[in-house]
């Protein structure tokens, strides 16, 4: 899944889907949530995750955030740790995307 150097054209898609996951996801304006400080790590994941399970746009965050190697926050329901297990999953080719989200 590593990617190559973002071209122009690729950074501008980059930078679109990011906009509508922002703009569509149930996780606006929670910035702190998502990426919550050390000592709050735990609290904060329990609810980032609450809040990923009913929203609308999951599975394309979490499918931006693997394409992307995102190494920092909840995306798509998921920590770091889970997005590194899932992605190699995936590219072990025993897992899908959906099956993460199931």
């Amino acid at each position: 899944m590593a990617r190559t150097p973002e071209n122009g054209e690729e950074a501008v898609l980059r930078r679109s889907l990011l906009l509508y996951l922002e703009a569509e996801g149930e996780c606006r304006g929670m910035t702190d949530l998502f990426y919550p400080d050390t000592g709050q790590a735990k609290v904060a994941e329990k609810e980032a995750k609450r809040v990923c399970s009913s929203c609308g746009v999951r599975p394309d965050c979490l499918a931006y955030a693997l394409d992307y190697e995102e190494g920092h926050g909840i995306w798509g329901g998921y920590g770091e740790r889970a997005r590194r297990r899932i992605a190699k999953k995936i590219r072990a080719g025993t897992m899908t995307i959906e099956d993460a989200l199931r």
